[in-house]
């Protein structure tokens, strides 16, 4: 199965900033913090602003601007380079460096003894946590900011071992991807090459095996793995600061181009209501409804797709059976059925929440393509069973 999703209205050479992370020896002062009970030396900007480039990239997206125009580099001490600075130290946060430390030092596979795993290693945790973090963010039209673990380091007493290796990582900002079986393909924003094209491959296929990860704009083995950061969204029109410890740096905020001007299109295709509008039971396993698409709109692609699910008051309790969930069934032309399973992730849906799930589609997938959506159960309702309550269902696509 192809899937291929992307944040819709975004692309590098358009909402990145229009200047690489190429600054000069000697670009502003060297900057030093504490971290962890650690002080830490970043250098000055010639070793690279990459985390601060991602966090202010997506903060402009997230806010709905364009970048400033500027494809020079940003004067030392100007608002933009103050900017760039201070949002670098918040992709630095204790739990960043914790998790890049504990990377560095961790083996690149799963370790046991007597067939016993007693230690995940770096791919594992890469694939099994991070992935999914980061595919829910693309899945659902947000911006995923990645830092790349560069080296290994055998682990020690005390945890700090790899601090050497800190300045040889990196930071990117993740976009959309590519998922063909277990060949996976991420989309990236990379400060450091102004490309629609850039991206990080891998298969994760088996992820209690080293898995090497490879990213187009680097050689072979520059990183060994990628996880989300904990990014925490700032309005970029509003002043921000950050405190080293010989040097404060301030902005005042930056200036944009101006807001994003749409280039896509939103679309309801459903929006069916009832009280219920469905009650699924031992005997009601399906909710159908037609599509109709124009003309206009059935050669193009199909960007996102969500849908939202109100439930009344019978609720849907979710669980580890795939009889206790709801699947979605799209039909295809020509009459194929496309099948996403347990929608709610195992999840309870209580009385009169409202619920909306990124449909992902294979690549590739026109407007035109669809005619149908189905709800499907497969509970046995009754007493002991489980019975829901649906009130309200919508597609909305974005084109």
């Amino acid at each position: 199965m192809n899937l291929s999703v992307r944040v819709p209205g975004f692309l590098p050479t358009i909402n990145g900033l229009h200047f690489t992370n190429s600054f000069p020896a000697g670009f502003g002062p060297d900057y030093t913090f504490k971290v962890l009970g650690q002080t830490i030396t970043l250098g000055d900007a010639s070793n690279g602003l990459c985390g601060g480039m991602v966090y202010t990239v997506k903060d402009l997206f997230d806010t709905g601007l364009l970048p400033p125009a500027d494809t020079a580099l940003p004067a030392e001490g100007s608002p933009l380079f103050n900017y760039l600075v201070a949002r670098l130290t918040r992709s630095f946060d204790e739990d960043d460096v914790n998790q890049y430390l504990s990377w560095i030092q961790m083996s690149d596979h799963d370790t046991g003894l007597g067939g016993i795993v007693v230690a995940h290693g770096l791919a594992w945790h890469e694939i099994s946590e991070e992935w999914p973090k980061i595919k829910g963010d693309l899945d659902a039209g947000r911006l995923s900011p990645l830092g790349l673990v560069h080296g290994q380091e055998p682990p020690t007493v005390g945890f700090f071992t790899g601090m050497q290796d800190l300045g040889r990582c990196h930071q990117v900002l993740a976009w959309g991807y590519d998922l063909n079986g277990s060949s996976l393909t991420l989309r990236i924003y990379d400060p450091d090459s102004i490309s629609d094209q850039n991206t990080i491959t891998l298969d994760i296929g088996n992820p209690g095996h080293t898995t090497p990860i490879s990213v187009s704009t680097w050689s072979e083995g520059s990183y060994r793995g990628f996880f989300r950061t904990h990014y925490a969204y700032h309005d970029p029109r509003r002043p921000v600061s950050a405190a080293f410890l010989v040097t404060v740096v301030n902005s005042p905020g930056i200036t944009s181009a101006g807001p994003i001007r749409p280039t896509r299109e939103n679309r309801t295709w459903i929006d069916a209501a009832g009280n219920p509008l469905v009650r699924f039971t031992g005997h009601v396993h399906d909710w159908s409804s037609p599509l109709t698409i124009s003309a206009a709109e059935a050669g193009k692609e199909i960007l996102q797709l969500n849908l939202t699910v109100v439930t009344g008051d019978d609720d849907l309790r979710g669980g580890n059976s795939p009889h206790d969930n709801c699947d979605v069934i799209l039909t295809l032309r020509p009459g194929r059925a496309y099948t996403l399973s347990n929608i709610n992730q195992g999840k309870h849906w209580n009385n009169g929440e409202t619920h909306t799930v990124a449909l992902a589609l294979p690549a590739g997938t026109k407007a035109g393509d669809i005619t149908g959506l189905t709800l499907h159960t497969q509970f046995g309702g009754g007493i002991g069973g489980d019975n829901w309550n649906v009130n309200r269902v919508s597609l909305q696509a974005t084109l």
